[in-house]
């Protein structure tokens, strides 16, 4: 063999290596980079459930301290008390109660002179929570938002 093909086949050998070596750090890159963003998903993932668990116990709080008072529904007494709640809430912003199927007060509007009919709800869990996915909110009508309503009160989540 000449030594120009000698030459030739240990070029290529040696570029062959390279291209395999190459491809190979390459797929070892794109596995680091999938796992790095894989951990920053989950990361993300947590963060998003644990902002969920956070305003699933407020809620659930504000509404049984609200069905828990001692203060008669809707009375002087019973608005402060559920203005207090919803000033120190973090995602909370306006508990209501109910009688006999209507709205009949809220921390923010005090009582209604025309008792609002309660609606049908999206969603009713397991232990009676009633989840109306985008409702229109009385002190603001151009807005929708979350509300949860248990027996005779209710919460507007943070729209």
């Amino acid at each position: 063999m000449r030594a120009g093909a000698q030459r030739l086949i240990g070029l290529a050998a040696v570029c062959a290596i390279a291209a395999i070596a190459a491809g190979a750090a390459w797929m070892a890159g794109r596995e680091v980079v999938i796992e790095a963003a894989t951990d920053r998903l989950h990361a993300y993932n947590a963060g998003v459930v644990a902002g969920a668990d956070a305003i699933v116990d407020e809620t659930r709080e504000l509404l049984r301290d609200v069905r828990e008072s001692a203060h008669p529904v809707c009375s002087d007494a019973q608005l402060t008390y559920m203005r207090q709640l919803v000033f120190r809430a973090r995602f909370v912003r306006d508990l209501g109660q109910y009688m006999d199927g209507k709205l009949v007060c809220s921390s923010g509007l005090g009582r209604l002179e025309v008792p609002l009919p309660e609606g049908f709800g999206d969603i009713v869990t397991p232990d009676d929570y009633v989840i109306h996915a985008r409702t229109g909110v009385l002190i603001t009508l151009d807005v929708r938002a979350l509300v949860v309503q248990h027996f005779d009160s209710s919460a507007v989540i943070d729209p």
